[in-house]
């Protein structure tokens, strides 16, 4: 696995837990259901992981494409050397 699969995985992963938060508390603050209650955790873990398939392709390529950023300014730092 390259380094710039491991920091897409890693951003996807972030996006679906802040967004199954962010549904968590949703749900527990306009209805009866406390946040860790079963039906918040499982609206949560559904809604995050639509998120997180539906913006893939997009956070894969710009975490691609800073990764491209960022190894061609090392090589031209190397370069300098």
């Amino acid at each position: 696995m390259t380094k710039t699969r491991i920091a897409q995985t890693a951003v996807n992963a972030i996006i679906g837990a802040k967004t199954a938060q962010f549904t968590r508390e949703t749900i527990s603050a306009h209805t009866n259901f406390d946040d860790d209650s079963i039906p918040a955790i499982a609206g949560g873990v559904v809604v995050g992981g639509i998120v997180t398939s539906k913006t893939e392709p997009y956070t894969d390529a710009k975490v691609a494409q800073i990764a491209a950023w960022l190894t061609a300014k090392k090589e031209a730092r190397n370069d300098n050397k």
